[in-house]
């Protein structure tokens, strides 16, 4: 689970609530090919690093109560 605004379409799949066909569906896709899970992750590991570390979330924060 998680923000759908911190859910880039490269690493991670939004499925809608209670939507237990379309979790399905994520599953048996990421399942058959994992190459495609392995880079998913490997892409949130980098968003994560860069879009939400305390330096990134710190400027965000300071920018926008400046403006």
């Amino acid at each position: 689970g998680g923000l759908s605004e911190q859910v880039y379409s490269d690493s991670g799949i939004i499925i809608p609530p209670n939507d237990i066909y379309k979790l399905s569906e994520a599953i048996l896709e990421l399942y058959s090919i994992p190459q495609k899970l392995i880079q998913m992750g490997d892409n949130a590991h980098k968003h994560s690093v860069t879009d939400f570390s305390w330096d990134t979330s710190a400027k965000t924060l300071i920018d926008f109560i400046s403006t």
